[in-house]
C-alpha cells in the first residue's frame, strides 16, 4: 500500500501576504464590531443606572390627565409683552 500523502508546497510570497492582509483586515473588523457593541452596552446601562428613566406610576393614563396650568398661546404671547407692546396691540385692534 502506498506511501504517505505528498507534502503541500510551501507558500508563496504572496500567499503569505495575502494572509496577513486578511488576518489584520479581520481584527480590525473585530475590533470595530466590539468598540461599537461596548458603546451600545454604555448607552443602555446609563439609562437604568440609579434611577435615571424610572418614571413613578400613578395608576392614570395620559387621557386622564388635566393639566390645569397649560396655556393658549395667545395668552402666552401676552403675559411675555411689555406693557408698550400690550398698549400698542390693543389699540391696533390686534387680537390678544
Amino acid at each position: 500500500m502506498g506511501g504517505s500523502a505528498p507534502k503541500p508546497p510551501p507558500p508563496t510570497p504572496e500567499e503569505i501576504a495575502l494572509e496577513k492582509r486578511t488576518q489584520l483586515g479581520l481584527r480590525r473588523e473585530r475590533a470595530k464590531t466590539e468598540r461599537m457593541l461596548k458603546a451600545q452596552a454604555r448607552g443602555k446601562l446609563g439609562v437604568k443606572s440609579l434611577l435615571g428613566g424610572i418614571k413613578p406610576d400613578t395608576g392614570m393614563k395620559q387621557e386622564d390627565v388635566v393639566h390645569s396650568k397649560a396655556i393658549s398661546s395667545e395668552k402666552r404671547d401676552l403675559n411675555n409683552m411689555s406693557a408698550f407692546d400690550k398698549m400698542i396691540a390693543t389699540r391696533t385692534g390686534r387680537s390678544l
